[in-house]
């Protein structure tokens, strides 16, 4: 026998939701997660996973402006 739909309450859904594998739902939320912290990072709202980015963009600014001015960090 092979399935091909199954029902669920009202709703038809295809057999390869079936398939889906922890791997696939950890991808699944990474790319969403990146999707979240990229809108984060392009709007100004700090979120948690948006604070490491934040952090190296200020110390990326700092040394430029360091490095155009000619003052030098130990």
């Amino acid at each position: 026998m092979h399935i091909k739909n199954f029902l669920d309450g009202v709703k038809v859904y295809d057999a390869k939701v079936l398939l889906i594998s922890e791997e696939v739902v950890l991808e699944r939320f990474n790319a969403c997660a990146q999707n979240v912290t990229a809108l984060s990072l392009g709007t100004g709202y700090v979120i948690p996973s948006a604070t490491p980015h934040l952090l190296l963009n200020a110390f990326k600014n700092l040394a430029a402006a360091s490095f155009a001015s000619g003052f030098s960090f130990k």
